[in-house]
């Protein structure tokens, strides 16, 4: 009887134990995923460019203007005069002088002005150890919602351009997971 009690006792210890470690495993889980807000999205890699970007799976990606340029919507195929619609634009790697900084480069771009050019005030940030410069507006015609300049290297940047205003969450999401 002694030995029934005690091996009923170290199973329960044991299913005690188990029960905890699933716990703590679980939370792990739930936590590094509310930390990672793009687990789970699709990868575009643009192996000619040097960069990758990740979108939502419910977005997509649309034909491109040209062989360099990469527009994402939250309409890929749909109707393109929904109020809501979005539209990510990176026309392809820019480059610049060595020895004019980022900052210094945009400010004076953006100053010179122009019908259809970015605008609005310039915010600096770093992401992922890169220098990264948002804009107000992103310049073309129609809803813009801000742009993105991030310095692959001295000489060379991606300008990000938003279409819409929707989604702004969404779209930083998007912005910090580029890589080179």
């Amino acid at each position: 009887m002694y030995n029934h009690l005690m091996n009923q006792r170290t199973i329960n210890i044991l299913l005690l134990i188990l029960l905890v470690v699933v716990v703590v495993v679980f939370t792990i889980m739930v936590i590094r995923r509310s930390m990672n807000p793009v687990a789970g999205w699709r990868t575009y890699e643009n192996a000619s460019q040097g960069y990758s970007i990740k979108y939502p799976p419910s977005w997509g990606l649309i034909d491109p203007i040209d062989e360099s340029d990469l527009l994402i919507s939250n309409y890929p195929e749909g109707d393109q005069t929904e109020a809501d619609r979005v539209v990510l634009e990176i026309p392809g790697i820019n480059t610049k002088s060595a020895d004019n900084n980022l900052l210094s480069f945009i400010r004076d771009r953006i100053a010179a002005g122009g019908d259809m050019r970015p605008s609005g005030n310039l915010v600096a940030t770093e992401l992922h150890n890169l220098q990264v410069l948002k804009v107000d507006h992103s310049g073309g015609d129609g809803p813009d919602g801000p742009g993105y300049y991030i310095e692959k290297s001295p000489t060379e940047y991606l300008f990000i351009a938003i279409y819409g205003t929707d989604y702004a969450e969404t779209v930083e999401n998007m912005v910090s997971s580029v890589r080179f």
